[in-house]
């Protein structure tokens, strides 16, 4: 059985007014949770990165533009997000307690490794 976990024109979840315009790299962990990275969020804010729980709603986990805190004091903007590996590749970015690893960038040039769990 097929089902629709994201469409290009449709409303991007929890991202306000914005669209999908393109998909980029995807996965599913053991225990089907979904992630991806999108194009087209809004203007301001053209890339994000969105998670879906097993069964549970599509979130926004992190979008370009987005204010980010790496420790108290320290807050960034982000300027890209990355799935650092692809189950095409043999790899994946989750772990197997289900979280996720994301490449971010930032406007600084700087770079950081973060482990997203869905709440």
């Amino acid at each position: 059985m097929l089902a629709v976990a994201a469409r290009k024109g449709s409303i991007a979840s929890t991202a306000g007014a914005g669209t999908f315009a393109s998909f980029d790299v995807s996965c599913i962990a053991n225990d089907g949770c979904e992630a991806f990275t999108a194009t087209g969020v809004t203007a301001a804010n053209d890339r994000g990165l969105w998670m879906r729980a097993t069964a549970g709603q599509l979130v926004l986990a992190i979008c370009q533009g987005e204010a980010f805190t790496l420790a108290p004091g320290d807050t960034r903007a982000v300027a890209a997000n990355t799935l650092p590996a692809a189950q095409t590749s043999g790899r994946t970015p989750f772990s197997e307690d289900g979280r996720l690893l994301v490449l971010l960038g930032f406007i600084d040039g700087t770079t950081a490794l973060y482990h997203y769990t869905l709440p």
